[in-house]
């Protein structure tokens, strides 16, 4: 006689913290093993119910070891098949042969697209199935009314993927199991960015292996069916830079702020950007954050060129990156032919959304600065357009004053403009302007770094680096 299985699963993990760069899965390759049927970091049916994995032996290894999960039978007051299962950094307890509980899960904070992996199925059962399920959560903190407890702290689910992996045969083969994110989070008391545009970012993620499809959904276990299972991984969508780190205390990115990209007229530009946001902001108030939005209103490019566009994709919906996570973003613009020579500053600066029930919006004190070199020449270098150049200060690096010479076509104002790494504005003036050469002298009491300076007619905008030393 066979037996549905009732499956009670439920993540007991509180708010974590100091997560790695990328958060990984814990022994994602089944290299390390309490014993033969226990591998590290997975938990496996047990009490009234055997496990049903082992360590894979040869043939049937991919990498140093590889996982067995397997369908079997048990005689506990009746023969019962069981399919095989175990679970991420949990454990999997059986409270009756037809019910048991999977709880557990490992801190993960980055939105992943898709769990991928390399797998293999022995089948018995023509109908029998192997499956791999993935659920994001995010924890939502306890809601308070003086000293009741209004709404209690619970999980909220924010992704799902599972799928049943038809095509894996006798052969090992690569597999992806796609997340669907949800946009709205069911029972949650978050930040009002996240209720409405679906930004939220996990914090924990649980991975399941079954050996067989459970009969409740349409499978019939079969005794001997067997997935082989290694190497298991998160895709980002993204190539995120190794640069950036998600234990950081402020917003950070790469490239760095003040990069210079080369982009020739009728061409596209395309800048990407591995953004870490962080958990909270001390300017303009302190204030913890659940998300940040970017899209083309947080873009600005200087000077305008007529018919240049700017749009902005991340792999978070909306331009919504939840915060305390790593995202990619990419700014890309279409630059037209007849664009002429132009050194345009590209700044992103993230709107700000402020947690429940404040749900404020302000702009980031930090934002990611690109320079585009459009026309001849490439790096920070003089431009040549109708006679409009300007040279490198000296001295540089410079402790007090600088001298910056530069040349017009025509007299009139320009306009002399200095910001620091971070793209923040720290000078701003008018130079009257003759016709042919001029020499502005900068007095700086700006603190010691890096920063960058730019001069424009009103039409081009040249920018060069400068260091100041000695404060």
């Amino acid at each position: 006689m066979k037996k549905s299985l009732l499956i009670i699963s439920a993540l007991c993990l509180g708010a974590s913290s100091g997560f790695a760069q990328l958060d990984t899965i814990p022994n994602a390759n089944f290299d390390n093993w309490t014993d033969a049927t226990h591998p590290s970091n997975w938990g496996t049916l047990n009490g009234l119910i055997p496990g049903g994995v082992t360590q894979a032996t040869a043939p049937d290894v991919k990498g140093s070891h590889t996982i067995a999960v397997s369908t079997h039978t048990v005689n506990a007051g009746g023969v019962q098949t069981v399919g095989g299962m175990a679970i991420s950094n949990g454990t999997i307890t059986a409270a009756s042969l037809t019910s048991f509980s999977i709880k557990g899960g490992f801190p993960f904070r980055e939105r992943a697209v898709a769990l991928t992996g390399t797998a293999k199925y022995t089948q018995t059962g023509t109908a029998d199935q192997p499956s791999v399920g993935v659920i994001l959560t995010h924890w939502v903190s306890a809601v308070m009314t003086g000293t009741v407890t209004t709404t209690p702290g619970h999980r909220d689910t924010v992704a799902v993927g599972g799928v049943f992996t038809h095509s894996i045969t006798s052969n090992f083969s690569d597999f992806s199991v796609p997340l669907l994110y949800y946009p709205n989070m069911p029972n949650g008391t978050v930040g009002l960015a996240h209720q409405s545009k679906g930004a939220v970012a996990p914090d924990s993620a649980q991975i399941l292996l079954f050996s067989s499809k459970p009969s409740q959904l349409g499978g019939t276990p079969a005794v001997g069916s067997t997935f082989f299972v290694d190497s298991l991984a998160f895709d980002y969508g993204c190539a995120l830079s190794p640069n950036i780190h998600s234990n950081a205390l402020a917003q950070d990115q790469y490239p760095a702020a003040g990069d210079t990209l080369h982009v020739n007229p009728g061409a596209t530009y395309s800048r990407t950007w591995t953004i870490f946001i962080p958990k909270s902001v001390t300017s303009p108030i302190a204030v913890g954050i659940d998300s940040v939005q970017i899209t083309g209103a947080q873009i600005t490019a200087t000077p305008t060129i007529a018919g240049a566009t700017y749009t902005v994709t991340t792999d978070w919906p909306k331009g919504m990156i939840g915060s305390g996570t790593i995202a990619c973003v990419t700014v890309t613009g279409n630059i037209p032919a007849n664009a002429g020579n132009h050194y345009v500053t590209v700044t992103m600066t993230p709107l700000l959304n402020g947690p429940s029930p404040i749900g404020l919006n302000f702009t980031s004190p930090s934002a990611s600065v690109s320079y585009l070199k459009i026309g001849t020449g490439t790096g920070i270098a003089t431009l040549d357009s109708l006679g409009f150049n300007v040279s490198q200060n000296k001295p540089n690096p410079f402790d007090g004053t600088t001298v910056i010479n530069f040349t017009c076509p025509v007299s009139g104002k320009v306009d002399f403009v200095v910001v620091d790494v971070l793209g923040r504005q720290v000078y701003d003036t008018n130079i009257s302007a003759t016709a042919g050469s001029n020499s502005f002298t900068f007095s700086s009491d700006l603190a010691t770094g890096t920063y960058f300076f730019s001069i424009s007619n009103g039409t081009d905008r040249i920018t060069k680096k400068m260091v100041v030393t000695g404060h």
